[in-house]
């Protein structure tokens, strides 16, 4: 018997959350991504949900954000034939202090997306900061270490890192014992308190190639975009210093004004392709709005905008995080409960 079975003109969608959970939800062909975000977040009762976002692949492997404005059917692209579609649940913009998230349930999806963004090498730092966010992850999952119950090398039950020694799991091990008395919500307050000030947190990442031929990867922050070799940060450049980007082709165009005479640099970027060049793009236009903006209407509809092209049919959807602070902050509701599970040897099999 099937579980999930589809009427003509309808489509199945299996989202796979960061509790490695999945939910189900069935679309027409008339369904704009909206609606499947928002069965999403209901289902999560998520209220501070600009934070986050729907991933999928499409036939040639390339990685979207879902687009709220537009059609599922449309974006997916893909063979029609296939039965059931998949979305990855994700961090769209990740807060510059998640700490100061104001629901419980929204920090600890960024608890949960962070534990595998470093587990996948997104976040890069010490053997010894590692260990210390994996002991309150494991406060977080187990609550105090109680020697009759947690028995024998129980820590390597959890993967933080693909290839963990018996050594870090002793020093995770040592910590752990020591968080007796911290509530799994203060340990991931705990959590994200420490890895908010690593460098490569809340960072997206996108691939490119300088004038010079040589690989970069372009970060989006939440303060502007920072540019790196080898995940070696070597420049970086804010959003009011950021003159114009733009996008022709498979080139990415960025101006800046640098220096104490703001003199105005512009650097050129090769994507891999036209459609990544038009993504990086897009991505820096969410990024400026959402960040920088106190709301969507502030967006101008003119060209003479710096990210945006002549002609452009860009339009934030959804609140801008001065927005959505604002209304969470005055509309206040019931916190609902957190139902934590506990995650033994996350194996990733799918980066996105």
């Amino acid at each position: 018997m099937k579980l999930f079975k589809s009427g003509k003109g309808s489509f199945e969608c299996r989202i796979l959350l960061l509790d490695n959970t999945e939910q189900r939800h069935t679309l027409t062909n008339k369904s704009f991504g909206d609606e499947l975000l928002t069965k999403v977040f209901v289902a999560l009762d998520l209220y501070e949900r600009e934070y986050f976002g729907l991933k999928y692949r499409d036939r040639n492997g390339q990685s979207h954000w879902l687009d709220p404005t537009k059609l599922v059917k449309k974006q997916i692209q893909t063979n029609f034939s296939i039965p059931v579609y998949t979305f990855y649940f994700n961090i769209k913009f990740y807060a510059a202090d998640p700490t100061k998230l104001r629901e419980e349930i929204t920090r600890y999806q960024f608890f949960l997306q962070i534990k595998k963004d470093i587990f996948q090498g997104r976040i890069v730092c010490d053997l010894k900061t590692i260990a210390e966010l994996s002991s309150y992850a494991v406060q977080s999952e187990l609550g105090d270490y109680e020697p009759s119950i947690h028995t024998g090398n129980f820590i390597s039950q959890f993967r933080f890192l693909p290839n963990q020694t018996k050594e870090f799991e002793d020093q995770v091990f040592e910590m752990y014992r020591k968080l007796r008395g911290v509530t799994p919500a203060d340990a991931e307050l705990k959590f994200l308190d420490r890895v908010k000030w690593l460098e490569m947190y809340g960072v997206d990442l996108h691939s490119v190639k300088g004038q010079d031929n040589m690989e970069y990867l372009l970060g989006l922050s939440p303060t502007g975009i920072v540019l790196f070799r080898s995940k070696n940060k070597i420049g970086s450049f804010i959003w009011p210093k950021i003159t114009k980007l733009k996008y022709k082709g498979y080139c990415f165009l960025l101006r800046a004004t640098q220096g104490r005479n703001e003199e105005e640099k512009e650097y050129t970027f090769l994507c891999n392709d036209k459609e990544s060049a038009k993504s990086l793009w897009r991505c820096c236009a969410e990024h400026h709005t959402f960040f920088r903006l106190e709301k969507v209407n502030d967006v101008p509809a003119s060209a003479h905008n710096f990210l945006f092209k002549k002609g452009s049919k860009f339009r934030f959807s959804g609140r801008t995080q001065q927005q959505l602070e604002k209304e969470v902050d005055t509309r206040p509701r019931i916190q609902p409960s957190v139902y934590r599970f506990i995650i033994f040897n996350l194996i990733v099999s799918f980066k996105i």
